[in-house]
């Protein structure tokens, strides 16, 4: 692969989570955690079974550690070993239905060099404990300014993925081993 098209330096969930937890120290300590994850996707874990119901999820993603108001966005900038890097979130007012729970829709887009090389758009809900759940993404990779592959796209529900814990108030913990979606 072309390393002026993909970061080898961070893994796809690494820059995501770099990009929503950068902000405060706490959030730190999360991208300390996720440099140990695996880079590769896993199979479905058979012993963690969330219950997911939808009627105790709220509308609006108001966690002080993680939150998502639509219309705001953020700006990401990281110098790696095959150059620049940027990132642009961007929180839309579009919702999805995963698994019965209305999730906010963010627009997330990298550019390595300024060229565009991956493009999703991501699924986050709020239960009504504070705890943010992840439900999946939608992935465009590019690689020379044309798409590639959608690789990295999940859903919770479907092919055996499960929602994750990407924010847990109540413990004010990030994330927790073991809450993270399966990327099947």
């Amino acid at each position: 692969m072309n390393p002026k098209t993909a970061s080898t330096a961070l893994s796809r969930g690494e820059r995501k989570m770099k990009a929503v937890f950068y902000s405060t120290p706490a959030m730190l300590l999360t991208l300390m955690f996720l440099a140990g994850c695996k880079k590769e996707p896993t199979s479905p874990d058979k012993t963690y079974n969330p219950k997911i119901i939808p009627a105790e999820f709220v509308s609006a993603i108001t966690n002080p550690y993680f939150p998502l108001t639509p219309g705001k966005t953020f700006h990401y900038r990281a110098v790696t070993n095959e150059g620049t890097e940027t990132n642009r979130v961007y929180v839309t007012r579009d919702t999805k239905q995963v698994l019965g729970v209305t999730c906010v829709v963010l627009a997330d887009s990298v550019w390595l060099d300024g060229v565009l090389i991956e493009a999703t758009f991501d699924w986050y809900a709020q239960h009504q404990d504070g705890t943010v759940w992840y439900f999946g993404e939608a992935v465009d990779n590019y690689e020379n300014g044309k798409l590639k592959d959608h690789g990295g796209s999940w859903e919770a529900g479907v092919d055996g993925a499960k929602p994750g814990i990407i924010r847990d108030c109540v413990k004010n913990n990030p994330i927790r081993k073991g809450d993270k979606g399966t990327t099947n």
